[in-house]
């Protein structure tokens, strides 16, 4: 781990442990893989049926839809 990313560390382990309610929303979101993949969702088919620029938009997220598969696959086998 890098200081950039301990300094993001340290100042969100700040905010543990103080409060009942953000302690439990944090592990709800953490462990909501619905509610992420939604929110995935909801940006693919805002891009998707956005009015500007739609061929363009429309052959760039597939191409990256793919793009994301290798990648995953590559970060799952060979971490880091």
């Amino acid at each position: 781990m890098n200081a950039f990313d301990l300094s993001i560390l340290s100042f969100l382990n700040r905010f543990a442990h103080r409060s009942l309610s953000f302690d439990q929303a944090v592990v709800f979101l953490s462990d909501a893989n619905l509610l992420k993949g939604g929110v995935i969702l909801g940006m693919i088919w805002w891009i998707w049926f956005d009015r500007e620029n739609v061929q363009r938009k429309r052959e760039a997220l597939p191409a990256g839809l793919m793009a994301c598969v290798p990648a995953l696959s590559s970060s799952r086998l060979w971490p880091g």
